[in-house]
């Protein structure tokens, strides 16, 4: 089983998780270990309040990091990003960032290129 602090759970590994799915899990687990350690007085909502926090957080950085991957998905084939309400090439006008809400309402940062129609002026924030 593990001793107090639960050291011995921390090198599980679920069916279906890569390695850096497990450092991540366990970074997450020692964040906690230490904040119960700092807070020993600690009430069972706090602590699941503490809980729900530091996955959030995790999860608000995943949701980031797989959603750059937009401008790939959106050019086709052709390398080309097509407009999809006429189908004309569209045009690359730099990078942007914009606040995206998560299920669980975290605010996550969304740094992605963008593009503008010249046929019909529509905008693009790949992946939508």
């Amino acid at each position: 089983m593990g001793g107090i602090d639960g050291s011995a759970r921390l090198e599980e590994r679920r069916p279906g998780q890569d390695r850096g799915e497990q450092m991540a899990e366990q970074e997450i687990r020692e964040r906690l270990w230490q904040w119960r350690r700092a807070h020993p007085q600690a009430t069972f909502d706090e602590i699941d309040a503490e809980v729900a926090r530091q996955y959030a957080a995790e999860e608000a950085a995943m949701v980031a990091a797989l959603s750059v991957g937009g401008t790939e998905a959106a050019a086709g084939e052709q390398g080309m990003v097509v407009c999809p309400q006429c189908q004309t090439p569209m045009q690359h006008r730099g990078r942007r960032t914009r606040q995206a809400l998560s299920r669980r309402g975290e605010a996550v940062p969304l740094t992605r290129d963008y593009y503008v129609c010249p046929a019909c002026g529509a905008g693009l924030f790949p992946p939508g």
